[in-house]
């Protein structure tokens, strides 16, 4: 299985100023002494498994339009971002990390106060690493065979070459992709927040590496976990990596198999991640 590594190797632990590391409080009492300039902002929360734990040296960005600080998290999960300029910014957990898929979404800030972001769950990774070939592509099983994607290879030119239908970071070396469901009770704090009373139901996934695409259509399947019955229509959200903001990308139906089968008109073209939010109650 390939390992992909965090795109800031790991810090030391506690670099997150002002974390000092000290048990598991809640997370705005943990940053209540911390003071924020009129004219600045500050960033903290607490990075956690799929399980609760702390995981501790994950790099945390804090990306603006022109510039992006980056902390770690200290020994028991914690990290502060300080003297912030306070202006939208993507926060980023990229890469995988000991099994761990990526985090990203958008935040806004108001001047002189903190945005406590409380607890982030690093998704976990389910299965192992298979091949998706840029130019041939075709069908990847992944997130130990709940999620199928295909994308259809484009024509040769006349010297042979096929265009590449999927597109890796330009730092690939291997190309394979990993994928794992998110729990709908541990998708990160997007502003808009279609799965509100139907988390049981929501599938949501992560894949890596962090910021793949697909540059031609993408049929995308959920084979395992799906709770609603045939004909059920399910809106899918992409996750734009560069702004962090969750976008409409289409939508899917339950098939008479119980499959999730995403429409044709479908827009999925972003896969680091990605959710189907059943409509209705």
């Amino acid at each position: 299985m390939q390992r992909w590594v965090w795109g800031v190797l790991a810090m030391a632990a506690g670099v997150a100023a002002g974390c000092d590391g000290s048990g598991a409080t809640a997370p705005g009492e943990h940053f209540a002494g911390v003071e924020v300039a009129a004219d600045e902002a500050a960033l903290g929360g607490r990075v956690v498994d799929f399980a609760g734990d702390p995981v501790a040296a994950v790099p945390v960005m804090a990306c603006g339009d022109t510039d992006c600080p980056v902390v770690a998290s200290d020994e028991r999960g914690w990290f502060l971002h300080q003297h912030l300029a306070p202006v939208p910014r993507r926060l980023q957990i990229a890469g995988i990390y000991d099994g761990y898929g990526s985090v990203v979404f958008r935040r806004e800030f108001d001047p002189g106060a903190l945005s406590d972001t409380g607890e982030l769950v690093l998704p976990r990774l389910q299965g192992e690493a298979s091949p998706w070939d840029p130019q041939e592509a075709g069908t990847v099983l992944l997130a130990g065979g709940r999620l199928e994607l295909s994308v259809a290879p484009k024509k040769a030119d006349k010297e042979g070459v096929r265009p590449e239908v999927v597109q890796y970071p330009a730092e690939t070396t291997r190309f394979e992709v990993q994928a794992g469901r998110v729990p709908g009770e541990q998708l990160p704090p997007f502003y808009n927040q279609p799965w509100r009373g139907r988390e049981e139901d929501t599938l949501a996934f992560s894949v890596v590496p962090f910021d793949l695409r697909a540059l031609a259509p993408v049929t995308a399947r959920v084979l395992d976990g799906v709770t609603r019955p045939q004909g059920t229509v399910y809106d899918i959200y992409q996750v734009d990596p560069l702004d962090g903001l969750l976008l409409p990308a289409g939508t899917a139906k339950v098939d008479a198999e119980g499959v999730l089968v995403a429409d044709k008109q479908s827009q999925l073209r972003t896969l680091t991640f990605f959710m189907f939010v059943p409509r209705g109650d």
